[in-house]
């Protein structure tokens, strides 16, 4: 089935923390169209392939054919042309007296100083390695975002825009360390529709409803998506976003970091590259992190979405490779959804 007229969508968010997002130019602070349609192009493909996965009965290489298929149709190729979505954002430019210039500090560390890593200023002042740190768009402001689906295509596009659109605001973010929390935007409405949380049972449910239930039993990817390996856990909500998110990074910093138990190569399940083990190959963290205003407060989450892309992962011995990232889930009080 096809249609004759476009259809558009219309959703706000909130930059729930600072966002360090940039162009061309490095030193400037800017969210531009390129960088929310990349975000929403990448939550498409992690939660369509349950769909793909499901439609081609199991057969893991038809459904990954037919998901890139569609996603070049969708979103564009050089292969399949212009997308077939056209994006529009307005309150992306706040005034330059009020952008986020020292935040995290890295003198003392805390916990979001260690999930900062290449936003804070690094190097010796007046060497050939220092940088200063990044300059980004202050927590606090909405963003809209117009979503125009060019017409001639069935509506589970836009069925499948929608959920990602959905989804995105609640378990993601823009710009750098987006996985790590910096940048988390809040879905507060998609079509003059409520989408707040009150409760973090109530933010649960509506991670569970931006998902077809084939997303939730999938088998495990090629690449990072939803399946049926899926846990998220929660930190407690705190009265402030800056607060929630020192807390996820000061939980990571006692199970990653110098406090905790792991060193080495046993590290190698939480990313690539790793220093003294491996630091040319890169593979990205199977833990997503993100902030969400829940009430009158603010909850982090971290969402585990393990995949088999990773370097040492050995045939049939996935699960097993990815143990340590589900116990430290576990132990957080984590689980399905």
């Amino acid at each position: 089935m096809t249609h004759s007229k476009a259809t558009t969508i219309e959703a706000t968010y909130r930059i729930v923390t600072p966002m360090f997002c940039s162009g061309a130019d490095q030193k400037s602070a800017e969210l531009r169209v390129p960088s929310f349609k990349g975000a929403l192009r990448f939550w498409w493909r992690a939660a369509e392939w349950g769909r793909f996965c499901s439609a081609a009965n199991g057969d893991q290489q038809k459904a990954l054919n037919a998901l890139r298929n569609e996603e070049d149709t969708l979103f564009g190729s050089c292969g399949s042309g212009q997308s077939r979505i056209l994006l529009s954002i307005s309150g992306t430019r706040p005034d330059d007296s009020e952008l986020v210039r020292d935040w995290p500090h890295n003198k003392p560390p805390f916990g979001s100083t260690y999930l900062g890593f290449g936003i804070t200023e690094s190097g010796r002042l007046g060497s050939h390695n220092y940088k200063p740190h990044r300059n980004g768009l202050p927590c606090g402001n909405d963003i809209r975002v117009v979503c125009r689906i060019r017409p001639g295509r069935d509506p589970v596009d836009s069925a499948s825009v929608i959920r990602t659109l959905r989804l995105l605001g609640l378990v993601g973010g823009l710009g750098s360390r987006s996985r790590r929390g910096f940048g988390s935007i809040a879905i507060l409405e998609i079509d003059g529709e409520d989408c707040t949380c009150q409760s973090p049972t109530e933010y649960r449910q509506r991670i569970r409803e931006s998902l077809l239930p084939e997303a939730l039993s999938g088998p495990w990817p090629p690449y990072t998506a939803v399946s049926s390996d899926l846990l998220i856990a929660d930190v407690s909500a705190g009265p402030d976003a800056f607060q929630t998110h020192n807390e996820l990074g000061e939980r990571y910093r006692e199970f990653r970091g110098q406090p905790g138990p792991h060193r080495g190569a046993s590290k190698r399940p939480l990313g690539l590259p790793l220093k003294n083990v491996d630091e040319d190959r890169r593979r990205a963290s199977p833990l997503l992190m993100h902030v969400h205003p829940v009430g009158q407060g603010f909850l982090g989450s971290v969402l585990f979405l393990p995949a088999q892309f990773h370097p040492e992962i050995r045939d049939g011995n996935s699960c097993s490779f990815y143990e340590i990232a589900r116990t430290w889930l576990l132990e957080m009080k984590g689980g399905k959804l």
